[in-house]
């Protein structure tokens, strides 16, 4: 009643995707080196300053209060990342705000519409644009060493001795071992630990932070819940006014999602909690308990009611009195208060701008357990907020959303394809055999200068792009001079090494004498992603964004010397990586690389004059794919890469699909790895049902309908209505043919 029905079907924040169409990525996993000075280290994490100490840590303090001193048993905090402007999150949160990034790029699968395959990447499309700046400071954040008196002194030579990508990965079950230790988003919910504090008549927010901590618990609420947790997901009613208190200018585009209602006012707001306390003391009175607990216990498959939020502010006191006899009322029904200001009804916290809370001086003299015990709370500025609700609503629906709003945009650089002559600057050397691959990019993504592909173009602060100084200690051979270096003997045959992105990134049959560092293989993909070439500005952005502005291009000599030196000790001599000017290029000469050869073979389909010069580029093409770009690697700027480059396989094999039409045998064969691939990608479904349906094959078509609603039942979805009306039709049409003995076909 005056709400989205809580058994409505709405993809929750927490549903995990497929590990077949992408890693799920999880908060606590830190594993991923930064390729610098310091040693591998877990990912920094805070902890409110007040709060018992974790069970696992627990060691006797003669300082401390004994047991006997604590009069009751605290939650203990949780821990978090601060994200450098005032921010911080629990690691709950930002768990479940990078299960919905995942649920959202799943989605964007899911809606894909194919287009002729094409041999470049089309990243100039919206839907592979990168997930707002937020998203890339939390996982920067979780990677964060824990800070050390020596961390910013090394030497390039440490460097190679501490590199975490000389170390063996964590093994997957200690990575899961962390993963399940995190507690849920703090937010008032009946199954949330955290309900043993909250006050039944709300929570009053006061301080320099008490709006910051209220839109951090509108994201957490939002943000709250999984697949199999529908009473965990959280639902949020907010007045306009109050919306715009915490949202600034944002809240007037808010994104669409049914787990937030934005009413015109107070009233309305209060009008919707009494609708459905009826409601929800109803349903308990027909099952005989008196809580929405124990009505989930008394009958599991009843109706989910989630929990339900209010989030307002404090107001005169007849409105106090109804709030106050709402929420008191409502908490056994999973019906809870946030509310701005002071709340004498209930229990008020002093929250600071950094999270961390104590009691209001109105409360010091209650006894018992008190909201500040969380001892800390998540904080987000109104900016970041509206970029999490974004991608909730997003993960939630399934649908795009309002993009923000736009800032003046910069002054276009010179239109300069990627595929027209080089510059004078941008000369390649002279062993150079062909172009690198194009890539489609909007302007938004070129590079300041040549208007190369590079997936940022604001220059962080302090990156300096002039002349380089070459890393100490280093010899100095193979130095990436303009002039390729010379060859190790007269007449000796030109080196190659072969590179694999689409799967698991790796050198093939790597010579291990030296290490190849993690920063090193990195930078490799990232240059093959690109064509193979990348001005240095856009290196130090995208690959070291956080390093010193003095340390920065001294680092990128490190991973650069360091893959030389592996190159050649694994292809023999040669030219492999050149330093034309201020830009990196990767040889096609002397480097294979499968994503090029997939690009070329798609070229070559497009220029084909034959079909069976056609298919047989495609099918190389297809064949080539053997995994997403850099599979298990989560590297920040690899997002919008490794979508567009699945997008163009996923086009390449409904167009060998559809070339193969009177051959349906081999086009299944191409389908069913697709969809191996892309689990969601309903256009693959499609074919394949029609190749099915060539052969005459009812069952099949019905089983591949059931597998598709499987697929999208991993991310809260269903099938859509034009999928199974061609199943249905396919099917009717099969079983009437049979009946007539005529051919299917």
């Amino acid at each position: 009643p005056g709400l989205p029905s809580p058994v409505d079907r709405s993809p929750s924040a927490e549903a995990t995707a497929s590990p077949s169409a992408s890693p799920t990525p999880t908060a606590p996993d830190m594993m991923d080196d930064d390729g610098v000075v310091e040693p591998a280290a877990p990912a920094t994490v805070s902890t409110a300053p007040a709060g018992p100490t974790p069970e696992h840590t627990a060691i006797a303090d003669p300082e401390s209060p004994t047991a006997d001193a604590s009069p009751t048993p605290q939650p203990e905090p949780s821990p978090g990342v601060s994200l450098g402007a005032g921010s911080w999150l629990d690691l709950g949160l930002i768990a479940a705000l990078l299960i919905a990034v995942a649920l959202v790029w799943a989605h964007r699968r899911r809606r894909y519409t194919p287009r002729k395959p094409t041999p470049r990447l089309r990243l100039d499309d919206p839907t592979v644009q990168p997930m707002p700046p937020v998203i890339t400071r939390i996982r920067r954040a979780l990677r964060q060493p824990a800070p050390t008196p020596v961390q910013d002194t090394d030497t390039p030579n440490d460097a190679a001795d501490a590199d975490p990508a000389t170390h063996q990965p964590v093994p997957d079950d200690e990575a899961a071992t962390r993963t399940t230790t995190v507690s849920p988003p703090v937010t008032p919910a009946l199954v949330n630990p955290v309900i043993e504090v909250w006050p039944p008549a709300g929570l009053g927010l006061t301080g320099p932070g008490a709006e910051a901590a209220a839109r951090g618990l509108l994201i957490s609420t939002l943000a709250a819940g999984g697949l199999d947790e529908p009473n965990g997901r959280g639902y949020v009613i907010i007045p306009s006014g109050t919306l715009a208190t915490l949202l600034g200018a944002a809240a007037v585009n808010v994104p669409d999602t049914p787990r937030l209602t934005v009413t015109g006012g107070l009233t309305d707001a209060l009008t919707l909690l009494e609708e459905q306390t009826l409601y929800r003391t109803r349903m308990c009175f027909d099952h005989e308990v008196d809580t929405v607990s124990g009505l989930r216990d008394a009958d599991p498959m009843a109706e989910p009611l989630p929990p339900m939020v209010l989030i307002a502010d404090t107001t005169t006191a007849h409105a106090r009195a109804r709030i106050a006899a709402l929420l008191t009322q409502g908490q056994r029904l999973d019906i809870h208060g946030i509310l701005l200001g002071a709340w004498p009804d209930g229990d008020t916290v002093v929250v600071t701008q950094d999270g961390s809370t104590r009691p209001a001086d109105s409360d010091t003299n209650r006894h018992g357990q008190h909201p500040a015990d969380i001892g800390r709370l998540t904080v987000i500025d109104p900016a970041e907020t509206a970029d999490l609700l974004r991608i909730l609503a997003e993960s939630h629906t399934g649908d795009p959303q309002p993009p923000a709003p736009a800032e003046p945009a910069p002054p276009p650089a010179a239109d300069v394809r990627p595929d027209t002559p080089p510059t004078d600057d941008d000369e390649p050397p002279h062993n150079e055999k062909k172009a690198t691959p194009s890539i489609d990019l909007p302007e938004s993504h070129r590079d300041a200068a040549t208007d190369t592909v590079a997936p940022h173009t604001e220059q962080p602060t302090g990156h300096t792009t002039g002349g380089e100084q070459p890393a100490p200690d280093l010899p100095h051979d193979d130095d990436g001079s303009e002039s390729p270096p010379p060859d190790d003997g007269a007449g000796a045959e030109l080196g190659h090494v072969s590179l694999r992105v689409l799967g698991d990134a790796r050198v093939v049959d790597l010579d291990t004498t030296q290490p190849l560092r993690g920063k090193s293989l990195e930078l490799l993909v990232y240059l093959a992603a690109r064509g193979g070439t990348a001005s240095q500005e856009a290196i130090l952005e995208d690959l070291l964004p956080e390093s010193p502005a003095s340390k920065a291009p001294h680092r990128l000599h490190t991973y650069v010397y360091n893959l030389r030196r592996v190159l050649k000790r694994t292809g023999g001599a040669g030219t492999y990586l050149s330093h034309p000017g201020q830009r990196y290029i990767l040889h096609r000469d002397t480097v294979e690389v499968d994503l090029w050869q997939m690009s070329d073979a798609l070229d070559t389909a497009n220029r084909a004059t034959t079909p069976a010069d056609r298919i047989t580029a495609l099918q190389r093409a297809v064949d080539t794919y053997q995994g997403p770009l850099a599979a298990g690697k989560d590297y920040e700027w690899l997002d919008p890469y490794r979508e567009a480059v699945q997008r163009q396989y996923v086009d390449a094999a409904l167009a060998l699909a559809d070339a193969l039409a009177d051959q349906p045998a081999d086009a299944l064969a191409v389908l069913t790895t697709a969809i191996s691939h892309s689990p969601y990608t309903e256009p693959l479904y499609r074919a394949a049902m029609h190749a099915h349906a060539i052969r005459g094959d009812t069952p099949a078509i019905r089983d591949l309908h059931r597998q598709l609603a499987r697929s999208l039942d991993e991310i809260d979805t269903e099938v859509s209505d034009d999928t199974t009306s061609l199943a249905r039709a396919l099917v009717h049409r099969l079983d009437r043919s049979h009946r007539v003995g005529r051919d299917p076909s």
